[in-house]
């Protein structure tokens, strides 16, 4: 198959336009260190991992505690994820994570990685100010499980607007982090016979911590 010249200026114009539009939207950290697609990111990339290294060592070191293996289903997508953040709350989180796989100070779950590489830096403190809140009451979830959390509240604590907050309690629902009031079953035991009997939740637009949720907050913060 022949190809006209005019198809070759055509491809040599595009390669242009989408070169000029891929330096618009590449970060200038990635820009200094050459082009996207060259050996300079992988290095870039392998850079942070080893820093990240240095830090989980020293955390698990510092706890004394001892390094156990991780899953590869588990370690490899923290490092590839971990590899590309660029914020220092997520960065932080990250090595958290890392760290308590690393000594099983924590579970981390293999689905972890994927749920907080799809949180945005606001939805992580977010979460951090309610895991906060919830262990001023108690550190067990099961004692503290129905403790609301109101989003005009949050909204009001980090200064965002009512679409934004909408937003994220949307993303919290759909990686099932929180979930809204509903009729909670309550248990008593009258003449030692177990019945049940149906309480609602006072506040429709609030909501609540889910045990996932609690556990995956836990799994992003490293304590020693």
């Amino acid at each position: 198959m022949k190809i006209k010249i005019q198809e070759v200026v055509d491809i040599e114009t595009d390669l242009k336009e989408v070169s000029a539009f891929l330096s618009d939207i590449t970060p200038d950290c990635v820009k200094e260190l050459g082009a996207f697609f060259s050996d300079n990111v992988r290095q870039w990339r392998i850079q942070k991992q080893i820093t990240q290294m240095k830090e989980v060592k020293k955390l698990v070191e510092g706890a004394g505690l001892e390094i156990q293996k991780i899953p590869l289903k588990t370690l490899i997508p923290i490092l590839e994820n971990s590899s590309l953040e660029e914020d220092p709350c997520l960065e932080e989180k990250w090595t958290a994570m890392l760290a308590n796989a690393a000594s099983g100070n924590r579970e981390v779950k293999p689905s972890y990685p994927e749920m907080l590489k799809e949180l945005s830096p606001i939805e992580v403190k977010i979460l951090d100010k309610m895991f906060d809140d919830f262990s001023l009451q108690t550190e067990k979830y099961e004692e503290g499980k129905l403790q609301q959390f109101k989003p005009s509240k949050i909204a009001e604590i980090f200064q965002i607007n009512e679409e934004t907050i909408e937003l994220v309690r949307d993303n919290f629902l759909r990686l099932n982090l929180v979930k809204k009031p509903s009729l909670l079953r309550k248990q008593t035991e009258p003449n030692k016979t177990v019945q049940w009997a149906m309480a609602l939740v006072d506040d429709e637009d609030s909501f609540h911590l889910t045990a996932l949720g609690f556990n995956f907050i836990q799994s992003c913060r490293f304590k020693s």
